[in-house]
């Protein structure tokens, strides 16, 4: 059972998780995002978010959290102390197998405890049916 203080955001489109190759594979980068009641895993396909700092600009816009862009489009700074980014990686889904690989870091947020998102996905809904293994 999902702790009702972590949140997965996926923005990849109204359809859900969807395969981007014929292998059934998606690849994601993620940023993890803490406030004061909740951890928020944020995640989307490479393709669509080629920099972590896309991500965090659309989990702000959608919150409406002051931030602003210290080197575009690569590095967005969260204003306040009411949110914090804890690093950000990689994760790779494959959708046939339900597996998930988390792994790497960003290069602007820099690395998280990989052990903490496979605990995320291990126990929220969104992954129901989904193995994880941290690269």
């Amino acid at each position: 059972m999902a702790d009702e203080r972590t949140q997965v955001h996926f923005y990849g489109g109204e359809e859900g998780l969807q395969p981007e190759s014929e292998d059934g594979r998606l690849t994601c980068k993620f940023v993890l995002v803490s406030d004061t009641a909740s951890l928020h895993l944020v995640f989307g396909p490479v393709s669509r978010f080629p920099y972590h700092a896309g991500l965090l600009e659309r989990f702000c816009g959608e919150r409406e959290i002051t931030c602003g862009w210290l080197q575009r489009p690569d590095l967005l700074e969260i204003y306040g102390d009411s949110y914090q980014v804890l690093g950000g990686g990689y994760i790779d889904l494959d959708l046939a197998q339900r597996t998930v690989s988390i792994g790497g870091q960003s290069k602007a947020y820099g690395a998280c405890d990989h052990a903490a998102v496979g605990r995320i996905v291990d126990s929220h809904e969104y992954f129901s049916g989904f193995s994880w293994t941290v690269e």
